[in-house]
This record gives C-alpha cells, structure tokens and sequence, in this order.
C-alpha cells in the first residue's frame, strides 16, 4: 500500500510536561493578590484611624456641650420672664432658636460618633457582635 505523504504527521507525546508558563502565571498572580491585601489593609488601617478619630471629636464635643436639662431649665426661664413682661418677644424667639440650633448640633455630634463607631465596628468584623 502507497502511503501518502502528505497525510504522516509525527507528533510526540510529553510524557512529563513543566508548564513553566502557567506557574510563572500562577506566581504572578499570587504576588498579585498579595499585594491587594497589603494595600487593602493598610487602606482599612488608615480609615480606622480617621473614624476613631471622628468618634474621639464627637465624644470631646459632646462631653463639653451644656446638658439638656440646663437648656430647657434656661428657656422656661426665658418664657417667665416675658410673661411678666420682663423681656420682649423677640428675646424669647431668640432664645428659643438657640435652645433649637443648640439640640441640634447635640444631635448631629451623637450621631457622627455613632457612625464612626459603627464604621469601626464594621472594619473590625464585629459589626453585627456589639450592642450600642
């Protein structure tokens, strides 16, 4: 039987193959991978800082602002005092307003620290474990 020529093909079979592409590949993106969680740590790291030293600030505020109780006992005060004709109205609009602006800014601080801390606790793991 004629063989043609045209149709042998030889090819080898690697019996033991090294695949030196595919772990250089591999290696590659394990230096890869190492290097995102160094940088996403060093990135949770900073943010940790940042918000603990928010939730420090509101705490500092807040531990320094008048006490609610000063504020009310201060505005009724203010409404006595126009009700015997003491003071005019617009005193006690103004005083009111600054009660109000006042409450306000109590409020805003207490819930800055609570978000701050609530990023803390998330950037720890154990956002889900603590109770506020």
């Amino acid at each position: 039987a004629a063989v043609n020529p045209l149709l042998r093909l030889r090819m080898t079979i690697p019996l033991y193959q090294r695949n030196g592409a595919g772990k250089a590949y591999a290696l590659q993106s394990v230096s890869r991978a190492e290097s995102n969680a160094i940088l996403l740590h060093r990135e949770l790291t900073s943010e940790r800082e940042i918000q603990f030293t928010k939730y420090q600030a509101s705490v500092s505020v807040l531990s320094k602002s008048v006490e609610p109780k000063l504020i009310e006992k201060k505005r009724k005060n203010a409404e006595s005092l126009f009700e015997r004709g003491l003071i005019s109205g617009q005193l006690v609009i103004e005083a009111e307003r600054q009660a109000l602006e006042l409450t306000r800014s109590q409020s805003e601080q207490e819930l800055a620290a609570i978000q701050a801390l609530l990023r803390i606790y998330a950037i720890e793991g154990r956002l889900l474990e603590e109770k506020l």
